[in-house]
């Protein structure tokens, strides 16, 4: 996982933890479908980009009540962790969100499972 992945993961959780509700970092091209990702699954209430071209923030509202506190990083940089079908077949945890790396991008474990393939497990909430 790319370094300003990891560094986006903890200022969210490091804001749900301070009860942070709004909170603005440096735009990056990777943040975007994390952050989409996030907003649709409720965990976040909006965000979107602020400032000029030369220094584009991204603004982000978290949701009171998001989970982010819990929030673990699963694959880094020196340790990845892929699943394959079969072992996402096992996976049963209904109440936890997993965001995983696929060749057709990011996807839940239930979009894994629905498309049959596996990937690299980035995080859950």
């Amino acid at each position: 996982m790319k370094k300003n992945v990891l560094n986006l993961l903890v200022r969210l959780k490091n804001a749900s933890l301070d009860k942070n509700e709004k909170f603005e970092l440096k735009y990056s091209v990777h943040y975007q479908e994390i952050l989409k990702f996030l907003y649709e699954r409720g965990v976040l209430t909006s965000f979107g980009l602020t400032g000029s071209n030369n220094s584009l923030q991204i603004k982000i509202n978290l949701c009171s009540k998001n989970g982010l506190s819990n929030l673990k990083i699963i694959s880094t940089a020196s340790k990845i962790s892929f699943l394959r079908y079969s072992d996402l077949t096992r996976f049963t945890e209904k109440n936890k969100i997993v965001l995983f790396s696929t060749t057709s991008g990011l996807l839940s474990a239930e979009g894994c499972k629905k498309k049959k393939i596996g990937g690299k497990a980035l995080f859950s909430i």
